[in-house]
């Protein structure tokens, strides 16, 4: 253990999204930098989540070569394509100082990381999150998959039962329904993507029976237990059945990484599975503050970088007025169609601002000539709008959705009303002319109406 401690201007703990943008955008404007990471530089996006997941995706919707030796093979390359730009080379050749160990706090502006002790003028918790695994009965004793271990499988899972309709199960379940494997789909709650409007979770819940999936909606799971024989068997009971399968993969939400961190010698409270943190994303510990998944409802990882990019505009260039706002942001399921969403659904708008202040559109894919053209004419596109024209929330279900729903994102950031899209030309034919369709759909009425009809008149005839 050293004895003087190292003094730095900024310590990041953990070197996920949300430690790494930290560490870059730090280190490049000259501070004394420690990033101290106890596993993988990359933290889960790269190494067990997004990347791993969105290459098996990829391969698994390629007819032809749709199997698991390919799928391996992408994911393989996808990490090490991307592993360098997240590495530790690269950061200390920002100037950033990487300790690999594990962190712990020993008092409130001190934390032991090995056998180095490290103080620092401000601290940036960003330790990210794991696999939340339920108290089922039974579970400790079956051996089960988690994302962190779906994707070192060999061989291709004969019979695969998915527990947890969220992101996670539904792009796993497409997957390897595609690549071969019998798959169910198991979720708790009424219907799968609980906070989807129910028109969406039935089109995802059909595009995935339409592929083969077993979707079991409203089960309560009573226990599982590990099959018997040499062959990897299980069995799942519920309250309705019980089902037989080869392998078992949890999908139940995340958890924070905090339980190595002595977090209360720092003053740092928790708030159910994750570090508590304001809207300025500061703990009680007014030095410290906490990113990502490891204090955030949204595990996302554009929304760690966004996260991080908050903390950098108070602590770096002294914008104390930037806080957290999650009303702009997307969220993306890479299935085939996508469904992309962001803001609120036409329930909740409802709930919130009363029906009567709302306006919801829809246009079906069918309505999109690029789609009808491609043979993509599955889908619609859903927006809340307020009766001002201010955009509330925007869904997505259909082809290229995933970079769709971004022009939303846009006005909703910026607080501009869907007029903005009616007065770009976008290019004919192409995916991007349904957005512009909303926006032509929502002013219609008035456009063509008493109005605007007797001034066009009477202009025409002045004018003429």
């Amino acid at each position: 253990m050293s004895r003087t401690p190292q003094k730095f201007d900024i310590c990041i703990i953990g070197a996920g999204s949300a430690g790494l943008t930290m560490a870059a955008v730090s280190s490049n404007l000259g501070f004394k930098v420690a990033l101290v990471e106890g596993h993988k530089m990359g933290g889960e996006c790269l190494n067990n989540g997004c990347v791993p997941s969105k290459a098996l995706l990829s391969v698994s919707k390629q007819a032809g070569s749709a199997n698991l030796h390919n799928a391996q093979k992408a994911i393989h390359k996808a990490i090490e394509t991307i592993q360098p730009h997240d590495s530790q080379e690269r950061f200390e050749s920002l100037g950033t100082t990487v300790i690999r160990e594990t962190a712990s706090f020993i008092d409130s502006k001190t934390i032991q990381a090995g056998d180095k002790t490290i103080t620092a003028k401000r601290f940036v918790v960003a330790t990210g999150s794991r696999p939340f695994i339920p108290p089922i009965k039974g579970l400790e004793q079956t051996p089960y998959l988690t994302n962190e271990t779906i994707f070192e499988q060999t061989e291709l899972p004969r019979k695969l039962i998915i527990i947890g309709g969220g992101a996670v199960g539904i792009e796993m379940a497409y997957a390897f329904c595609k690549l071969g494997s019998d798959v169910t789909l198991i979720e708790h709650n009424k219907h799968i993507l609980k906070m989807s409007d129910i028109e969406t979770a039935q089109f995802t819940k059909e595009t995935l029976q339409s592929i083969g999936v077993k979707v079991c909606e409203g089960v309560d799971i009573k226990s599982v237990q590990k099959g018997q024989g040499q062959e990897p068997s299980v069995s799942v009971e519920t309250d309705q059945e019980t089902l037989q399968g080869s392998h078992l993969l949890i999908a139940t939400g995340r958890q924070a990484n905090v339980e190595n961190l002595n977090l209360e010698k720092a003053g740092i409270e928790t708030q159910g599975r994750s570090i508590a943190v304001n809207k300025y994303l500061r703990t009680h510990n007014k030095r410290i503050y906490a990113i990502g998944d490891c204090a955030s409802k949204h595990c996302f990882t554009h929304n760690a970088s966004y996260e991080a990019g908050v903390i950098i505009k108070r602590m770096l260039f002294g914008l104390f007025w930037s806080k957290a706002s999650y009303k702009a942001l997307p969220k993306v399921l890479y299935i085939d169609p996508e469904i992309a969403e962001v803001g609120l659904t036409t329930e909740m708008a409802i709930k919130r601002y009363g029906a009567k202040s709302i306006r919801t559109i829809r246009i079906p894919f069918t309505e999109n000539d690029r789609a009808v053209c491609d043979g993509n004419n599955k889908g619609f596109i859903k927006a809340v709008l307020n009766n001002k024209g201010y955009v509330l929330g925007v869904t997505i279900a259909g082809h290229g959705a995933g970079e769709l729903i971004t022009p939303w994102t846009t006005l909703m950031t910026h607080n501009r009303k869907v007029s903005d899209l009616s007065a770009v030309t976008t290019p004919y034919p192409t995916y991007s002319e349904i957005n512009k369709k909303v926006a032509s759909e929502f002013y219609k009425d008035a456009f063509y109406g008493t109005k605007v009809k007797g001034i066009s008149k009477l202009l025409f005839r002045l004018l003429g």
